[in-house]
């Protein structure tokens, strides 16, 4: 398997590729993902969160699962907080 660098994109963009592109590689990659072995979940690129590091695909896929349930809470809570009737 041929070694290359990975960028995982930007929270603040100018990093070295676009976090869309990023997010769409990782959700179609998922199965590929689940089938990686310890060796390929130690594999690393470059993560610009929460400062430019090399990080492991082990630790990038465990910050985006948490991120996701983190904004996932905050979109239920301002659902619900939408539904609550408007003072008077």
């Amino acid at each position: 398997m041929e070694a290359r660098a990975v960028g995982f994109g930007s929270h603040r963009g100018g990093g070295p590729s676009d976090p869309r592109v990023d997010d769409a590689t990782v959700l179609d990659r998922g199965d590929d993902l689940a089938g990686l072995d310890g060796a390929g979940r130690q594999r690393t690129g470059v993560h610009s969160w929460p400062e430019e590091a090399e990080r492991t695909l082990e630790w990038v896929a465990r910050h985006t699962l948490h991120e996701m349930k983190h904004h996932l809470r905050d979109i239920e809570s301002l659902l619900a907080a939408a539904r609550r009737p408007f003072p008077t």
